[in-house]
């Protein structure tokens, strides 16, 4: 009897050990701290976290009553990275009873943070007294009855990417004043580069408009990024003109990562995903490497020395999402390892020997070399992708909560 039970146990440990996230155990580690953001408990975090040299930044929102439907305050916070001590408050924005709008993640260089609002205008701020040096547009008065869209906005855009004295943002554009005039650049998807104290425009690349924004990769001399249609254009970094694009016949993926000279996206081709190689001064094709997964697309890309980690997300109508983690060896195309969870799998981040991601209400910590699981945090509440600096993960949950997390 004894031996019977005792192989049933190993048969059910078997069982759950091959259908992934329900054999993971949690690995909850210690706080370093956390605190409350905004003043209510209705607080909501609605982008990843910014990481400055000594502050981390938060974009939240309230819920406000005003004179237009479904809005919001929307402000953002900076908090000592250390202690999680409160440092200083910013409203967001034209007007703060206009609200609702996508806030991308803030992003720090040197001593300023960059953020855009995604129905307003992209804001620069002093991270030293949380004060506005420049936004793009420009604001307009706000006169009581006045249309507030009649003012030219971004919309939807990509998280900022600074290089050097530019800022660039990859958003959809419009102005009603220039659909009058016949410029097809008031109401189009632009590429915008910036000059990063002042906020003028340097240039700027138009596309017809779409929803879709991934994020933009700026090497030594080029802007590359996914077009609406899924293209992935090469962009000089100095004027703005094309140097190359790549498609494929039914579209790439993945926004674009470059190391040493090249560029990694996907595709989907012949059945499966497929992780694609260029090179980045001409674009053309260096390889191709399947991805075994019967379903799902690769939505994230991240290489370290000779592996490929890619992320395929399963989107089901009936079932809940599924996401599958793969590290690949570059040269061979072999899979070294695969993890499996539920939920979709958002942006990684790595150090020296382990890669992090969020789903849903789950943050994992796993070994490069094996995917076994080193941490695995769990909030009910809706966690944020992590961010990573200095051995400390930093994230967040939709009710406003903000974590310091140290992973070594």
């Amino acid at each position: 009897m004894k031996s019977s039970v005792f192989h049933s146990i190993i048969l059910l440990a078997l069982m759950l050990a091959v259908t992934g996230c329900a054999a993971i155990p949690y690995v909850n580690p210690p706080v370093k701290w956390k605190t409350h953001v905004g003043d209510t408990r209705n607080t909501s975090i609605v982008a990843p976290l910014g990481i400055g040299d000594t502050m981390v930044f938060v974009a939240a929102q309230e819920p406000r009553p005003g004179r237009y439907p479904g809005n919001s305050y929307q402000f953002m916070q900076a908090f000592d990275k250390n202690t999680g001590g409160f440092l200083w408050h910013y409203q967001l924005g034209r007007h703060p009873d206009i609200g609702g709008c996508g806030i991308t993640q803030p992003i720090f260089n040197e001593g300023v943070v960059y953020i855009a609002l995604e129905c307003s205008n992209i804001e620069a701020m002093d991270t030293t007294t949380g004060q506005k040096l420049w936004v793009f547009p420009p604001l307009g008065k706000i006169e009581q009855g006045k249309p507030i869209f009649a003012y030219p906005r971004i919309e939807n855009c990509s998280p900022p990417v600074v290089k050097d004295a530019t800022v660039y943002f990859l958003c959809s554009y419009l102005d009603m004043s220039a659909q009058f005039s016949g410029d097809p650049a008031g109401d189009a998807d632009m590429l915008l580069a910036l000059d990063r104290t002042s906020g003028v425009p340097l240039w700027r690349y138009v596309m017809p408009r779409s929803d879709r924004k991934s994020a933009v990769t700026v090497t030594k001399d080029k802007v590359i990024f996914l077009d609406g249609k899924q293209i992935l254009h090469a962009v000089s970094r100095e004027t703005g003109e094309d140097v190359w694009e790549f498609r494929t016949e039914d579209g790439l993926t993945s926004p674009p990562f470059e190391i040493n000279g090249r560029i990694f996206t996907a595709d989907y081709q012949e059945g499966h995903p497929s992780i694609i190689v260029l090179e980045e001064s001409t674009g053309n094709l260096l390889q191709r490497v399947p991805v075994m997964a019967e379903k799902g697309v690769i939505a994230h890309l991240h290489i370290e020395e000779d592996t490929i980690f890619a992320v395929v997300n399963e989107w089901r109508v009936e079932m809940s999402s599924q996401g599958h983690l793969y590290a690949i060896d570059l040269q061979s195309g072999k899979e070294n390892w695969r993890f499996d969870v539920n939920g979709l799998i958002g942006p990684l981040v790595v150090d020296e020997s382990a890669i992090y991601f969020s789903t849903y209400s789950e943050m994992f910590s796993l070994a490069q070399s094996t995917g076994a699981v080193r941490l695995r945090f769990h909030d009910a509440n809706g966690i944020l992708s992590p961010t990573l600096e200095d051995s400390v993960i930093y994230t967040g949950n939709t009710n406003g909560n903000i974590y310091a997390i140290p992973v070594k």
